[in-house]
């Protein structure tokens, strides 16, 4: 996406090239977006909701309940969290950083191409 990226701002492509990277760079951050960040958080969100929905259940008419309700108000707890093969977390904010760094490594591509534009007057 970062190479799509590059195609759009630096302007050296022909035009059907370049809307074949806006088509691609959306397509990428959408699927990102839709099919991993958002649901990761709103699972997320809805999980640490656990704990209050548990409380404020009526689990005082029937105490026969009260160890089930300690225990999930116990491991409702602990933050929920969803990981790539436990190494990135999902959730937006790595959504975001990706999207950063995407940027960023854009950036330094147009850069090395001006630096490299400038010291070579032959192109």
């Amino acid at each position: 996406m970062c190479v799509c990226m590059y195609v759009i701002v630096c302007g050296y492509f022909k035009t059907f090239v370049q809307i074949d990277a806006v088509l691609h760079l959306l397509a990428g951050m959408n699927q990102i977006y839709m099919c991993y960040a958002h649901p990761a958080q709103e699972l997320m969100f809805e999980a640490s909701k656990v704990r209050s929905s548990a409380y404020f259940s009526q689990w005082i008419d029937h105490p026969e309940y009260k160890k089930f309700v300690i225990l999930i108000m116990t491991r409702g707890q602990r933050e929920v969290t969803i990981s790539a093969g436990g190494m990135v977390r999902i959730d937006l904010e790595m959504f975001l950083m990706a999207s950063k760094t995407m940027v960023s490594c854009c950036m330094c591509l147009q850069a090395l191409n001006s630096s490299t534009a400038s010291t070579n007057p032959a192109t």
